[in-house]
């Protein structure tokens, strides 16, 4: 076995309530579905067969709930998903954490995915299936051809406008047009003037930030809104009354 190590981790019987739930969604949107089994992915790297054997029934399975499979064990239609680079994998995190505690080895790193058996759809009902079930906000589909650790992305640098605070006001007419401001013209020379007093130009988060919070419903409930008779009632009253009157002798002290 090499040091990178792809597993498949199946529940037994009454411990497998994933896949019930899946079934109920997607049959929702694919009558015709028969069944659905669900297996849990960890994808290892840098683990030797000596530290995979220490960790591998504290870690990842429990013999008593779960079946190991060393190979992919679908034996119909299906597809496999996991986090998008960059978003964090509770699964996986204590995965490692699991590991640098049982061996001592940190720097082992562990992915996790699911990979999903159907019974009962076809190619095309697949394609509604994945839309259904792959958040493409966090997830994304598995290509379980490849075992390697995705590259991280490099954020770029943020951008500064440049000479912003030089603008005349056709060239500010023009960067606000080009740029699809909620906030008016107007609010955008206010905050011209604010950042010649900064002596520097805006970076391009700060205008977003700003343009955010000028809009109608953001300038109104952040910065507009006055709470005035303000009580407390139910099982916590006197707890929230007592914590509140605190703050509010704290604000005018």
């Amino acid at each position: 076995m090499s040091n990178n190590k792809r597993i498949f981790v199946e529940k037994r019987g009454i411990f497998d309530v994933e896949s019930p739930k899946i079934f109920d969604e997607v049959k929702a949107v694919v009558p015709a579905i028969q069944s659905v089994k669900v297996y849990n992915v960890y994808d290892i790297f840098n683990l030797n067969d000596g530290e995979f054997e220490k960790v591998v029934n504290n870690t990842f399975v429990d013999p008593v709930t779960d079946i190991l499979h060393t190979e992919n064990p679908a034996k119909n239609i299906h597809f496999a998903m996991e986090f998008l680079p960059g978003q964090y994998d509770q699964r996986a995190d204590s995965a490692q954490q699991c590991i640098a505690l049982l061996t001592e080895n940190e720097k082992s790193k562990v992915r996790s995915g699911k990979l999903i058996e159907f019974e009962g759809v076809s190619e095309a009902d697949l394609l509604k299936i994945k839309d259904l079930l792959i958040n493409k906000v966090e997830s994304q589909e598995k290509d379980l051809s490849i075992l390697d650790i995705p590259a991280d992305e490099t954020p770029s640098k943020v951008l500064i406008h440049e000479n912003f605070i030089n603008f005349n006001d056709a060239e500010l007419e023009n960067f606000y047009n080009n740029h699809g401001f909620a906030l008016g013209l107007d609010d955008l020379k206010f905050i011209q003037e604010y950042f010649k007093t900064e002596e520097r130009n805006p970076t391009e988060t700060e205008l977003k930030v700003l343009d955010t919070y000028w809009s109608d419903h953001c300038r109104h409930t952040t910065f507009e809104t006055e709470l005035s008779d303000i009580q407390f009632e139910g099982k916590f009253k006197h707890t929230l009354e007592t914590i509140f009157n605190d703050y509010i002798e704290k604000e005018n002290s």
